[in-house]
């Protein structure tokens, strides 16, 4: 559970129960909107079949068996709430959300709420990435090394910012060290590197410098992130890198928008997603002035959120942001149907996150599991 300071700082949320995202939020799990919570009951076939020696279930047992356990308490004991006050239910069923007419639409399809492609690719349906954070870059090397050998996908470098708890890079040496053996093409890199352009960029020239052109690196350059700690924010250097970036590297994303830092100072659903849309209207503003399309800054974005462990509230907060972008730039002109432009609709990076106050990747090196 959170600590009572967490608690306590996410009452501000409490404001928001009438606001356009936590209706959003809401519309998902009523099953009236598009931001679908839960999967519902089909007749696809399941290869599996987990149910089969068990009988179909009956919701009627079902509430029969809950008002024993309750021993004369309320039903309504069972219903949740959110920090932005959306109902949590118990249980959800086919007739919550009639699966023949989903409103989500189907994966592929704008707006895509349910992400931008119809089928995954059934060897690799997820990209299995592994943070490395170990302060030398030899030592970082190894461990990314050793999990690429053990199966992970991807490696993702947090690097130093000047607190001893990430990669140390300070010149090209560096990052030559920490990828070396590293096969970029077949292993994207991705960064964690905060406002640090200058890090950002040794790593693009490194990837140019060895024709590495079409890997699908993340580097990740988060410039608001520097509001956190009370340092300027530098919004024109992040769109020139994101311009750069895409012109060089044009399966690569230049620039990420983090809402973590928002859930994890307590914030609410509604409010992680607040943060990131208007994180993202900063950046398409400080394109427009530096003369960079928007279609440019969509593209090159990845939008992050925390994963807690209630994967109905999480799920509709994951398809409430991709609806939400989806609305946002359709307002600055991107045709929405056009799916190169859904990066940051689709593209997500979702931490497991537990609510003990501390995300997997912010633990020491030492302290990972």
């Amino acid at each position: 559970m959170r600590s009572d300071a967490k608690i306590a700082a996410s009452r501000e949320g409490e404001r928001l129960h009438s606001s356009p995202l936590t209706r959003t939020l809401q519309t998902g799990l009523d099953g009236g909107g598009p931001a679908l919570p839960c999967a519902a009951v089909t007749d696809a076939p399941d290869p599996i079949k987990l149910a089969a020696d068990f009988p179909p279930g009956d919701l009627a047992q079902w509430r029969a068996l809950v008002e024993k356990a309750l021993a004369g308490a309320p039903f309504e004991k069972l219903v949740a709430k959110s920090y932005d006050g959306v109902e949590l239910k118990p249980l959800y069923t086919e007739a919550d959300w009639p699966s023949a007419r989903d409103a989500s639409g189907a994966p592929g399809l704008a707006p895509f709420t349910r992400g931008d492609v119809a089928t995954k690719d059934p060897d690799a349906p997820w990209l299995i990435r592994q943070i490395v954070s170990r302060p030398d870059p030899e030592a970082a090397n190894k461990e990314a090394l050793a999990d690429l050998e053990g199966g992970v996908q991807s490696i993702e470098l947090k690097l130093d910012r000047g607190d001893g708890r990430g990669v140390v890079i300070k010149n090209a040496r560096d990052v030559a060290i920490a990828l070396e053996g590293i096969m970029l093409d077949l292993a994207p890199l991705a960064l964690d590197p905060g406002a640090d352009a200058a890090a950002v960029t040794l790593f693009a020239d490194y990837a140019a410098n060895r024709n590495l052109k079409e890997a699908a690196c993340s580097f990740n350059l988060d410039p608001l992130v520097a509001i956190l700690a009370s340092r300027p924010v530098d919004l024109p250097a992040a769109v020139a890198f994101a311009a750069h970036a895409r012109a060089t590297f044009p399966n690569a994303t230049a620039l990420r928008i983090d809402a973590r830092p928002a859930h994890e100072a307590g914030g609410s659903e509604a409010q992680e997603l607040g943060y990131a849309l208007a994180a993202m209207t900063a950046l398409l503003r400080a394109g427009q002035l530096d003369h960079v399309s928007p279609e440019h800054i969509a593209a090159g974005s990845l939008i992050t959120f925390s994963v807690g462990t209630d994967i109905h509230l999480e799920l509709a907060k994951l398809r409430a942001a991709r609806l939400l972008f989806a609305r946002l730039l359709e307002a600055c002109g991107i045709d929405p149907t056009t799916r190169a432009e859904q990066v940051p609709v689709a593209g997500f990076l979702a931490l497991a996150r537990a609510y003990s106050g501390q995300s997997p990747e912010s633990r020491h090196p030492e302290e990972r599991p």
